[in-house]
């Protein structure tokens, strides 16, 4: 079985889908069951690197110049000027187009597929985190109907409160097309059950609920006894799901001694609300050197984002270490909070005003009681089976031969 995964992130360096199939492949032994496994990567800054091998699997970049930040731009404009001025122009006139399928990336990431996949594949995955890449893979199988076409669906798509209102009937119809055209459609448990409410069975008998394959047991404690108490949270703030600001409040009423470090970039305003509060921002990091901080860290936190069908992915990597978890809820329905309940040191906080004062003294006293206990791997295991990526990759696999 020949496969290539189609994703947006920056495989194999950094994202949550990155994390994700770096686990299928490697310790959900994945790569072992295919003949052959490759990634193509729609990149957002720009590489002279056209294809890699990185342990066994060939990727493939395809420079989404459009994509590409301001600092991006000044940074390659020497090596590169007319490609960064069509980038520019680009990425002018996608934002003119009030839409969430932006025409020439799908048409620019399809004729990458189309250079690179036929007839080398038996399955196309496109992996659904961001919409960058989806159409294109659709469009591919629309014209090469013999391929396996699988969706691997990590974020929602119709009902996904991150993207404008305005774009809700496109991205319902397409949606639609999407799941149509689909062999087989690998989702999350709490999407398949909102599916249910509106496709019909023929749509439905495609899919298979997966849980993300991020907790893997075992990782060694390195946290110590420093003279401070380090808690962290990884990962992007940005303001249209992920306000972060209650969080700084609360930490900022920390004991001396505890300090609140942030892994990940932190969108403008919220920068500015990080210093104002002591927050100690640590900048993006690689896969590997986020890994390594999170086993250093005493306390790991997430800041809880306000979509309802969206569990971070980070929730299941954070189980993995067995160390505390503060959990920080937008509300009561936080899709994390049934995956916590069984977490024998979680402290679930919910951003209500008129509590703040009380949830401060609930947060350090937690710490000061939990910080250097940890869960064993076989608890672990124990408990999240279906988390971890053996489970997860011998489902993918009996999926696609299904």
């Amino acid at each position: 079985m020949r496969v290539i995964f189609v994703t947006g992130d920056r495989f194999p360096k950094e994202g949550a889908c990155t994390g994700l199939l770096k686990n299928l492949f490697f310790k959900g032994g994945l790569l072992e069951r295919c003949t052959k496994i490759d990634v193509l990567v729609a990149d957002d800054l720009y590489s002279d690197i056209q294809a890699e091998d990185y342990n066994g699997i060939t990727v493939y970049h395809h420079n989404c110049l459009q994509k590409i930040s301001v600092n991006d731009y000044k940074r390659i404009f020497f090596r590169h000027p007319i490609l960064t001025i069509i980038g520019m122009l680009i990425k002018a006139i996608n934002k003119k187009r009030k839409t969430v399928v932006k025409p020439i990336n799908c048409k620019n990431i399809e004729r990458k597929i189309n250079k690179i996949c036929s007839p080398k594949y038996d399955v196309i995955f496109s992996v659904m985190g961001t919409l960058d890449t989806v159409p294109a893979c659709l469009k591919y199988k629309q014209n090469n109907p013999d391929i396996k076409f699988v969706v691997y669906q990590v974020d929602p798509c119709s009902s996904n409160e991150a993207y404008k209102p305005h774009t809700l009937k496109e991205r319902q119809s397409f949606e639609r097309e999407l799941y149509e055209t689909a062999d087989r459609i690998i989702t999350t448990p709490i999407l398949l059950e909102e599916s249910k409410q509106i496709y019909p069975q023929s749509i439905i008998d495609k899919m298979v609920a997966m849980e993300f394959p991020n907790v893997v047991p075992g990782y060694e404690d390195e946290s110590g006894d420093g003279e401070k108490i380090r808690c962290l949270f990884t990962g992007l703030i940005y303001g249209d799901f992920r306000d972060p600001t209650y969080t700084f409040r609360l930490f900022d009423k920390l004991n001396e001694g505890t300090d609140f470090e942030i892994i990940g970039s932190i969108a403008s305003p919220f920068d500015e609300e990080a210093k104002k509060h002591r927050v100690i921002c640590r900048g993006r990091k690689s896969l590997d050197e986020t890994k390594a901080e999170l086993r250093k860290a005493h306390i790991l936190v997430n800041i809880g984002n306000r979509m309802t069908n969206q569990v971070p992915s980070k929730i299941f990597e954070y189980i993995s270490y067995g160390k505390p978890i503060v959990n920080i809820c937008k509300n009561r329905n936080c899709p994390s909070l049934s995956y916590l309940e069984n977490y024998p040191y979680v402290l679930n906080l919910f951003e209500e005003e008129d509590c703040f004062e009380e949830q401060a003294e609930k947060l350090n006293a937690f710490i000061k009681e939990t910080y250097n206990k940890r869960i064993s791997a076989e608890e672990i295991e124990r408990l999240y089976e279906k988390c971890t990526p053996e489970f997860c990759a011998k489902q993918m696999w009996e999926t696609i031969n299904n």
